[in-house]
């Protein structure tokens, strides 16, 4: 039998984030096409892309013709996701396909916020547990909703047309279509599957939570070896829901003076990333965004 050539087996697209935005949700419904692949969520892959041929061997289990896609939030968190994109050129020598999801990004905040707070597993530094001060305190919150920075550099590696951005807003509220217009943008042949489309995965409120010890058993020789290459990513999230504790309900609102504090920063990217994907008007008003939380 000939043996693959190890750039056919690289993707045709890459989801790239961002985080908090319907990734996880996304990966599923993606994978629920007969003609994808996806290893698993958040291998971060490009992070070890060289050589290419470790890049092309996550990929190995695709049967032949299937469209290849990598699936992770972590390709848009500047300034930490600064190696993706020239990974990304070194490897590919035509543009992927690249699926960016984004949210207002107020809420996007905000429920990155409770997902670090809520966080048991010890991993990662602590955050302060009210939004007023972590969000002048913990920068990520406010780097991952900077969109425009964060996609300008693989426009600039990869070009605009090979980018479909995606409001997670219009994607819960009709998955179906949303999920038609990707298809098309990948060239798919055959629609999605209605079913699954009514989960939702790894939302803030009620998300299982890993604890120390389960994080120990995920990153035992065990796991690796006999449960993660035996399930899948469906049965895993099911096991998941059924041992861990759940996460609490969201933390206390921001005030008013740190809302008029996001809206200066987060304004600007806004209406940058309305003009670097040629939309005609911006994808959220934040200061209405500001006044539906302070109604609340």
């Amino acid at each position: 039998m000939k043996k693959a050539n190890p750039e056919r087996r690289l993707p045709g697209f890459l989801v790239i984030g961002a985080m908090k935005c319907g990734t996880t949700t996304l990966y599923h419904d993606l994978r629920s096409h007969p003609s994808i692949f996806l290893p698993d969520k958040e291998g971060n892959f490009l992070f070890a892309a060289y050589p290419g041929p470790v890049y092309a061997a996550a990929f190995a289990p695709a049967r032949e013709g299937q469209l290849l896609g990598d699936v992770s939030p972590d390709y848009a968190k500047l300034p930490e996701s600064a190696a993706a994109v020239p990974a990304a050129r070194a490897l590919f020598s035509r543009s992927p396909r690249l699926l960016y999801l984004v949210r207002d990004p107020i809420r996007r905040l905000l429920s990155h916020h409770h997902f670090v707070l809520t966080r048991r597993d010890g991993s990662g530094p602590a955050i302060p547990p009210t939004i007023d001060r972590a969000a002048g305190e913990f920068p990520a919150l406010l780097n991952y909703s900077r969109y425009a920075t964060q996609l300008r550099p693989w426009i600039d590696a990869f070009g605009r047309e090979a980018v479909k951005v995606i409001r997670f807003e219009d994607y819960v509220a009709d998955r179906a279509a949303a999920l038609a217009e990707i298809g098309e943008f990948l060239g798919l042949a055959r629609p999605f599957p209605d079913a699954g489309l009514a989960t939702v995965h790894n939302p803030s409120a009620g998300r299982p939570v890993l604890t120390p010890f389960w994080s120990r058993v995920r990153q035992s020789a065990a796991y690796r070896r006999f449960v993660r290459p035996l399930t899948t990513p469906e049965m895993r999230d099911r096991l998941r829901r059924l041992l861990l504790p759940k996460s609490g309900g969201n933390p206390a609102r921001p005030g008013r003076r740190t809302l008029e504090f996001l809206i200066a920063e987060l304004g600007p990217e806004v209406a940058a990333l309305a003009d670097l994907t040629g939309s005609d008007s911006p994808f959220w008003d934040l200061e209405e965004t500001a006044r539906r939380i302070l109604d609340a």
